[in-house]
C-alpha cells in the first residue's frame, strides 16, 4: 500500500479494499498474447479489455461457423 494511503484517514476504506489483493506475475516479454490477456490482466480497465477481447473472438468465431 502506497504510503500516502497509509498516513490517509479513510472512514470507509475498508468497503473498496475489500477484496483480496490481485498480485500478477511479471511479465518478461516473452509470454503469448493469450496468456498476457487471459492471466495477467485482471485489474479493472484491462480486465474490461479481456471481457472484449473474448467477445469479438466468440462472435467472430459465430460468424465463421455459420458461414462455413
Amino acid at each position: 500500500m502506497p504510503e500516502w494511503m497509509k498516513e490517509k484517514h479513510c472512514p470507509h476504506k475498508k468497503k473498496y479494499m475489500a477484496g483480496k489483493r490481485i498480485m500478477p506475475k511479471n511479465l518478461t516479454g516473452k509470454e503469448k498474447l493469450r496468456y498476457i490477456v487471459d492471466e495477467a490482466f485482471l485489474a479493472y480497465n484491462s480486465a474490461r479489455l479481456k471481457e472484449a477481447c473474448q467477445l469479438f473472438t466468440n462472435r467472430c468465431l459465430t460468424r465463421m461457423s455459420r458461414s462455413a
